[in-house]
């Protein structure tokens, strides 16, 4: 694998060391972490066995990295992303790419004129749970779907300096968290065309919560939650009502997959995923799904454009949600 750098020393950038770490029993890839609060960097540095940088500069002006992992607060993506391009190194990014369309065009416009690539951490693809969703539904299993609902919770993080509940660093519920079903339900389904949203957004005492109303170019109604407002913990649900049959996956209950075939009794489809959910971390999948798209040019699960259109959505969602009125996608 390609030898990284990692900028950021949050949640992000432990959940990719461990990826990384849980494939070749140490700090792997990288070589080297940096961030603006020093303390962090050692803790993760220590925990790894990643040498700790004293300035970005001695990253970023080092021969021996090939790419930068940036795991920083959404706010502070592009100012990254540009400096590690400056810098000829290839980029590997945590969603979302940006909070703005404009700065996200940005930074893909950069990297294309530099010619490094960019690749975007959004990990929901590379979930072996996902990745059998989208089989049962690709494959024909419950036949052709019509509704879909989708639920991500938890409770809201904090991160250094309380900037996730800040909307204008992190983005809120919708940029930072639903965007992960935006983009798998968009890879099932095609391109998302209208988008309704209501919710409770911005309030401190709850945390954020917000309820999409999806309507696809193939047809597909999907309804996609979205919560920070949970007490303790982290879950996901899937359903998939097609004309065949019904698809249910929820991840707190301990044989989280149900295929309901018309006529037929209840079958659990667990059995897919019991050997691929222990052999690669989807963190590590989707940094050597970017390390094969800088050594041999094979695209990404999830392209830039994927991750741009899945922020398109989401901010003309949290616009419908200010404006409460239902928007098309221009």
């Amino acid at each position: 694998m390609l030898t990284g750098g990692l900028i950021g020393a949050g949640a992000a950038a432990r959940f990719h060391a461990e990826g990384v770490a849980s494939q070749s029993g140490g700090g792997g890839c990288f070589k080297g972490v940096w961030d603006a609060d020093s303390e962090a960097a050692q803790a993760l540095g220590q925990r790894f066995g990643i040498a700790v940088a004293d300035s970005l500069e001695r990253i970023l002006d080092d021969e021996d990295v090939d790419f930068v992992d940036i795991c920083t607060p959404s706010s502070s993506h592009r100012e990254y992303v540009e400096r590690a391009a400056e810098a000829a190194k290839h980029i590997f990014c945590e969603k979302p790419l940006a909070l703005t369309v404009r700065d996200a065009e940005a930074m893909v416009e950069v990297c294309k004129n530099v010619g490094v690539c960019l690749g975007v951490g959004m990990v929901t693809r590379y979930l072996p749970q996902y990745r059998l969703i989208h089989q049962l539904i690709r494959s024909g299993n419950i036949g052709e779907v019509a509704v879909v609902h989708a639920s991500r919770c938890a409770r809201q993080p904090a991160g250094a300096g309380n900037w996730y509940h800040r909307p204008q660093l992190s983005g809120g519920v919708v940029v930072d968290l639903l965007i992960d079903d935006i983009d798998f339900c968009q890879w099932c389904f095609g391109r998302i065309e209208k988008v309704f949203c209501i919710g409770a957004m911005g309030r401190e005492d709850i945390g954020d919560y917000a309820l999409l109303l999806c309507g696809f170019g193939s047809g597909v109604i999907a309804h996609l939650e979205g919560s920070w407002a949970e007490g303790d913990g982290f879950y996901t649900r899937f359903e998939a009502a097609g004309d065949s049959g019904l698809l249910e996956y929820d991840s707190r209950r301990s044989r989280p997959f149900v295929v309901q075939k018309r006529g037929r009794e209840a079958e659990s489809a667990d059995a897919g995923i019991a050997e691929s959910s222990t052999v690669v971390n989807p963190f590590y999948a989707e940094l050597s799904d970017f390390a094969a798209l800088v050594e041999m040019g094979r695209p990404m699960q999830v392209s830039v454009e994927d991750a741009l259109s899945a922020l398109r959505v989401a901010l003309t969602a949290k616009r419908s949600y200010t404006e409460r009125a239902p928007l098309v996608l221009r």
